[in-house]
């Protein structure tokens, strides 16, 4: 079957998910209608050209991609691993027949009611190149396609030649041996099952992209396969791929985002390094400076060339093999474990491991976490956080305590009506939360209510230093940080804030950095106790960079809940002794977990509800966890935890429910475009005398 590209807008994105990335108990979600079809615009736009039509995508379950199905006489179907570009959405779709088309959106025709105005029109048919050279196999059963006499830059491979399928890319088939001009683009149809030895090879080659469907029959890379790739900015490694050669990815220096397919049983992707399962070998390390603890070999040039500065390796590598470091740009390391097992780790590796970077200084953790200096003099000296309602306190990274239960204050449903309304309820809720017993308030500029929240924490009679706030800086404000920390303080009411996350790794690294050094110099003055990044487990250059920075994140604030534990995440964090903290604790309100018959039963062995026992689920994973509503009888309940405790039987079933990354509910990629994070307008009205009636 014929592809193409879907592009779906992500203006509409941000309407439909208001703001997202918070905790909350997920009452507040709801579907778009289906228009039923019409050719007339909006109120004030202009008339839809001839062959336009409205089209209205539903934004409930889902991942931010799988929840846009087409609602309007197209069926649609998502596939299991769809890919984002830059400023749009990109995922295959199917057509009602068997001719794939291409839905092409009027950017500038997006309402409030999510409603894209579009055209359905045929797409452009990628053709095979006609230049490939094929030999038929020896068992002539299907062709192998062994060069290209026509010296092209953009090679496409069709599933068909001769009436028998296309099966392999034959050893050498486009090396700059016999393909002098570089392939900057390859389509790879599903039809080929190996791709032979130095398919691709070359010492510079310009190969950027290499498209591989998501029904890939691919079962073999060969050595040496993409070597030389240097501009090789992503991978597929599709569900059937039980082998992969030596060096296949050598050189690979810009390859960032390596995706296995989640059905694949001999290789896996964790934290953007490409992994054999079963001997535990990092084949080829992605963008991430952090070996991924459990790594028992790293493998011949896993990070040649590659573009990290510093190396972490944990205790569990045994050997490393040749080149695995060659031509890198890996300037130091830090070895988790003492001198002398990093002395054996030598004699057990290749004496060639490192060429090309000999005597790399390389710091001993000692099996030491790592430390950050603590907060500077000032407010914060004052702070009296104390346990309360049995809600354990974590110690951070920096000696600092945090409450590990709070409130998440985001009210999506509230977020893009009445400013006033929104701020008088975050206002009632926080004084509910606050009188039930949280200490722990976890808000963000992007929730538009800080006043509101400040106000509550002023009515509640609970004194400032009793309770933890914390607060996000948005994207838009990353330019000019230090102002935007010191509006923060006053919109709260507040003369410290105890911890400040940046919001999403949104923007250019350069922003995302001056970003981070306002918040270092803020926490040296005493005006933040604790910084944080959130949602950067999906930008992992991001994260990089801001490990390079002086000071290092305190907490990492993921979606995380049964269906989807994070544990790569997770393990990252580790690493670098960075508390985890989960937004969507309780799966966005999804019925298929508050359903489940697993949590229903230990919810009735313990007398208590499916959504306390989510919440203690995280308690004793050692999250910290923020979930978040406005009605004064959940608030009362999901801090009502700290009465009983999970079996290990419990936590184990629990724990089988994760579905991995296919659990999640939002995972946006972000860039240097800041798309959907404009400036948040400022709300400064009036309090009503008394806080409203929230029961």
């Amino acid at each position: 079957m014929k592809k193409k590209n879907v592009y779906i807008v992500l203006t509409a994105l941000m309407l439909c998910l208001c703001f997202m990335f918070a905790a909350c108990n997920g009452d507040n979600s709801s579907a778009a209608t289906p228009p039923g079809g019409n050719n007339n615009p909006p109120s004030g736009q202009d008339p839809l050209p001839e062959g336009y039509y409205t089209v209205t995508f539903d934004s409930q379950g889902g991942s931010a991609v799988e929840s846009q199905q087409v609602r309007e006489g197209n069926p649609a179907t998502v596939p299991a691993v769809p890919t984002r570009g830059t400023d749009v959405f990109q995922g295959w779709y199917k057509s009602p027949d068997e001719n794939a088309e291409l839905w092409d959106f009027d950017i500038d025709r997006v309402n409030s009611n999510i409603t894209l105005y579009a055209h359905w029109k045929s797409a452009e048919v990628q053709e095979p190149t006609s230049t490939l050279v094929f030999e038929l196999n020896e068992a002539e059963t299907g062709y192998i396609v062994t060069g290209d006499n026509g010296h092209n830059e953009r090679i496409i491979i069709p599933n068909m030649h001769d009436e028998l399928p296309v099966l392999q890319i034959g050893n050498d088939a486009f090396a700059y041996s016999k393909h002098p001009s570089n392939i900057t683009y390859v389509y790879i149809p599903d039809s080929v099952t190996e791709i032979g030895r130095n398919v691709f090879y070359s010492r510079q080659s310009d190969l950027v992209t290499v498209e591989i469907g998501q029904n890939s029959q691919l079962q073999k890379i060969g050595a040496n396969a993409f070597s030389g790739a240097r501009l090789l900015e992503g991978i597929y490694i599709p569900a059937y791929v039980t082998e992969i050669g030596n060096s296949a990815f050598n050189n690979c220096g810009s390859l960032e985002n390596i995706d296995v397919a989640s059905g694949n049983e001999v290789y896996k992707s964790e934290n953007g390094h490409l992994i054999e399962r079963s001997t535990y070998t990092l084949i080829r390390g992605g963008s991430n400076p952090v070996i991924p603890d459990g790594v028992r070999i790293i493998g011949e040039a896993a990070f040649s060339y590659g573009k990290q500065t510093t190396l972490t390796i944990p205790t569990s590598v045994e050997r490393m093999e040749m080149r695995a470091i060659t031509d890198s740009a890996i300037e130091s390391i830090i070895f988790m474990g003492t001198e002398d097992e990093w002395d054996v780790l030598l004699s057990n590796s290749s004496r060639m491991w490192d060429m090309s970077k000999r005597d790399l200084p390389v710091t001993f953790r000692n099996g030491e976490e790592y430390e950050v200096e603590a907060p500077g003099a000032g407010p914060q000296s004052a702070s009296n956080i104390k346990s309360v309602n049995g809600v354990p306190l974590l110690t951070l990274n920096n000696g600092v305590q945090m409450p590990q239960f709070g409130l998440g204050t985001q009210i999506q449903s509230l977020e893009s009506g009445d400013q006033t309304l929104l701020n008088e309820t975050s206002r009632a809720a926080v004084i509910s939360a606050l009188n039930a017993g949280y200490r722990h308030l976890d808000d963000a500029h992007g929730y538009r209510q800080e006043r509101g929240v400040g106000r509550g924490i002023l009515d509640s009679g609970v004194s400032r230093n009793e309770i933890w706030i914390t607060d996000k800086l948005w994207p838009s404000e990353y330019a000019d940080a230090e102002n935007a920390i010191d509006a923060m303080l006053a919109r709260l009411g507040v003369d410290y804030i105890d911890l400040v996350y940046l919001h999403h790794p949104a923007g250019t690294l350069q922003n995302i950095r001056n970003a981070w050094r306002a918040l270092e110099k803020a926490y040296r003055q005493g005006k933040i106790r604790a910084l944080g990044i959130s949602n950067f487990d999906n930008r992992m250059d991001a994260f990089n960079a801001i490990m390079q920075e002086e000071i290092k994140p305190q907490v990492m604030q993921i979606e995380c809940h049964p269906f989807a534990q994070r544990l790569e995440t997770r393990r990252l964090a580790e690493q670098y002794n960075i508390q985890v903290e989960c937004w969507y604790p309780l799966g966005h309100g999804d019925q298929r977990l508050l359903n489940a018959e697993t949590l229903g039963n230990i919810a009735a062995a313990h007398n208590k509800s499916v959504v306390q026992v989510i919440i203690r689920w995280h308690i004793q994973e050692g999250f910290s966890v923020i979930p978040g509503s406005t009605d004064p009888a959940h608030i009362a309940e999901n801090i009502d935890v700290f009465d009983f405790e999970l079996t290990d039987e419990e936590m184990a079933l629990i724990r089988a429910m994760d579905q991995g990354e296919d659990g999640r509910y939002y995972n946006l990629q972000y860039g240097d475009n800041l798309w959907m994070f404009g400036a948040i307008p400022d709300w400064n009205g009036t309090f009503a005398d008394d806080p409203i009636d929230l029961t």
